[in-house]
């Protein structure tokens, strides 16, 4: 799994992905006959309604080999993911172990994106189209992890100071490689992310003991909106120079995407084009031949409708709900922060990053949403592994 993990977000490491993950896989299937391994299916209700609905869109899709596929890629291994994290994770320690691997993968990633615009003497103004495959996916890596690199610093600011210090400035160097993406909606969900961790830990940051941390939160939402204006402004004065002085005033072509999908909802709101972004392709030809940028709706609630219906967004959403009620359970009022309360905060404060960040864009697919799911399933199984070992009063 830690293989598995350290890979995952790396570009043209397919090979080595599906090894490991088979591998995982085998040998669990061994543990489960052999040592009678029990295997965790955390919020399988939600997942069993969400894969019955997509497997039904098969049925009425425009192209059902693809739908298929696509349901194989998303679903069943987005299930299996879940399952084989939650199974082998079960306490807290190991929990920690399995985000120290993220973090040493989040510094090998964020290294090579530094590397790359030194290395470019900063004349480009953000990384290129082709790195990371592509500054999307990457952007999306990025609001991904930081939550537990900051989680996995947070507890270590008692024990281990000098890791503590190191770690703060990966998650700088995080915030300013996430800032030469050059992807907007990256910046603006960072921003969602700091404020609902605030929100979620208030009862201990604002604690006179928890002082740095409130003014390091405050500084840090000062210097993201700064950025965003800046990048904001970069791309008029880009857009200016490229395509002439009235393009920057031009509406976004997420509007007029969007605008096709909903119509596409509206004609079939019970059933889709099939599971698979690239439906919305196929189902509105004439308009990606307008533009083929427009081959999927570029919204994740609206590509679930486009290609299930409204079922498919309300299965959708109810997973995602169902797995933040998991997540997160009510808490008395603390002044401390215990290592699994912090993962807890960083698996919610992900979800919602994730959900802000895909509004504008779908990058909740292959090894972006694979990651989702495995950092889930861990801390679902961290939860459930600590709750089955409590003393039962």
């Amino acid at each position: 799994m830690a293989t598995y993990l350290l890979v995952l977000p790396i570009a043209h490491t397919i090979a080595i992905r599906y090894i490991a993950f088979y591998s995982l896989l085998l040998l669990t299937l061994w543990a489960v006959w052999r040592y009678r391994l029990r295997l965790s299916f955390p919020v399988a209700w939600a997942w069993a309604v969400y894969a019955a609905i997509a497997l039904c869109s098969v049925l009425y899709a425009i192209d059902p080999a693809y739908s298929l596929s696509e349901v194989k890629r998303e679903v069943v291994y987005g299930i299996l993911a879940l399952v084989l994290a939650a199974s082998w994770v079960r306490s807290t320690e190991a929990l920690s172990r399995i985000i120290g691997v993220v973090v040493a993968g989040n510094l090998l990633m964020v290294g090579y994106a530094v590397f790359s615009i030194v290395a470019s003497g900063l004349g480009q103004s953000y990384l290129q189209e082709g790195s990371f495959s592509g500054v999307g996916m990457f952007s999306t890596y990025l609001i991904t992890v930081l939550p537990f690199v900051a989680a996995y610093a947070l507890q270590l600011k008692g024990t281990h100071k000098t890791i503590y210090y190191l770690l703060l400035v990966v998650l700088a160097l995080n915030v300013i490689v996430l800032y030469f993406s050059g992807n907007r909606a990256g910046l603006v969900s960072l921003l969602v992310e700091l404020g609902l961790a605030g929100y979620l830990l208030r009862d201990s940051i604002f604690l006179p003991t928890q002082r740095r941390v409130l003014v390091g939160i405050i500084v840090l939402a000062v210097a993201l909106s700064g950025l965003l204006v800046k990048q904001a402004n970069d791309r008029n004065v880009l857009l200016q120079s490229e395509l002439g002085s009235t393009a920057a005033d031009e509406p976004d072509q997420r509007r007029k995407i969007w605008h096709v999908a909903v119509e596409n909802i509206r004609a079939h709101p019970l059933i889709g084009a099939g599971f698979g972004r690239e439906v919305f392709r196929l189902r509105n030809p004439e308009f990606f031949k307008e533009n083929t940028n427009y081959w999927h709706a570029h919204n994740i609630l609206l590509n679930k409708g486009v290609q299930m219906g409204i079922p498919g967004m309300l299965a959708f959403l109810g997973l995602i709900f169902a797995v933040l009620r998991a997540v997160w359970v009510p808490r008395t009022r603390r002044q401390q922060i215990s290592p699994l309360h912090a993962y807890e905060t960083a698996c919610v404060v992900m979800i919602v990053g994730l959900l802000t960040k895909n509004m504008t864009d779908d990058f909740f697919v292959r090894d972006g949403a694979l990651l989702f799911w495995v950092l889930t399933g861990a801390v679902l199984g961290a939860i459930g592994g600590e709750r089955a070992a409590a003393p039962h009063e």
